[in-house]
């Protein structure tokens, strides 16, 4: 979160591509789709969960600043589109 009002860090935002245990040998190669999820999905969920501990109580709730971002952009959706 940051100072401004509504304002949102992305912190992670990806799909989970699968792991290899969920691919098919034969069209596919598991140790190839275990490493891209491995390196590309799972290592970074792990590191977001290891600095969650270390945060401090902010000034701000990042769920209001969810909810209001949501909120300025369907303002903003509906201020320019056609009637």
């Amino acid at each position: 979160m940051t100072e401004a009002e509504g304002e949102l860090n992305r912190t992670f935002s990806r799909c989970n591509p699968g792991s290899g245990k969920n691919v098919d040998e034969w069209n596919s190669n598991p140790r190839i789709a275990q490493k891209r999820w491995e390196e590309g999905f799972q290592k970074p969920l792990d590191e977001i969960a290891k600095r969650l501990d270390e945060g401090v109580a902010g000034k701000q709730s990042p769920i209001m600043a969810g909810i209001q971002k949501i909120n300025l952009e369907v303002s903003l959706l509906r201020s320019i589109a056609p009637s």
